[in-house]
């Protein structure tokens, strides 16, 4: 099948300095096999926003989409995929029955085989699918946890160490 891709411009400067992801799918196939194990993948929504066939949900998977992107870059173009993204936490609640909270160390598993170092996780206990939204958005430890890593973030980017995020915390 052909793939849709978007190639990321070499030439646009970067705007964003930091990614907060949160529990969302790495690969939509796997989300897909994850319903229908459950009996759910009939109602739900992913399969009407995926055009209804197993093809357009591994089209539309972000894991997919990043590594083609990544890979239409020239490599000489590029040193690191440092350079054309931002500092990225993922974040995930382990009681979460919508999307297993493995699909966040899949994705992470990912982005660091696409060359990316400054990916960070963080997993929350006694936290459900929508309550690490709630919680970024109202409060709570969710978003204590985003709001420490990006003054972290912010206090060392004046540092002259820089040394890549690579981990995992649990809270």
């Amino acid at each position: 099948y052909s793939r849709r891709i978007r190639y990321v411009s070499c030439k646009c400067p970067r705007t964003v300095d930091y990614f907060v992801g949160s529990a969302g799918p790495d690969d939509s196939s796997n989300q897909f096999d994850y319903e229908a194990a459950r009996g759910v993948e009939e109602r739900s929504p992913m399969k009407a926003v995926n055009g209804f066939t197993r093809q357009n949900f591994r089209l539309n998977s972000p894991a997919l989409r990043l590594e083609d992107s990544l890979m239409a870059i020239d490599e000489c173009q590029i040193r690191s995929t440092d350079n054309y993204l931002p500092q990225m936490i993922l974040v995930h609640g382990i009681e979460d029955d919508t999307v297993p909270f493995t699909a966040t160390g899949e994705a992470a598993r990912v982005l660091r085989t696409c060359g990316v170092t400054k990916c960070q996780e963080i997993y929350v206990a006694a936290t459900g699918h929508s309550d690490t939204v709630m919680q970024i958005m109202l409060g709570g430890r969710t978003r204590e946890a985003v709001v420490d890593w990006i003054k972290d973030l912010s206090i060392n980017r004046n540092s002259t160490v820089h040394s890549p995020l690579l981990a995992t915390r649990w809270l």
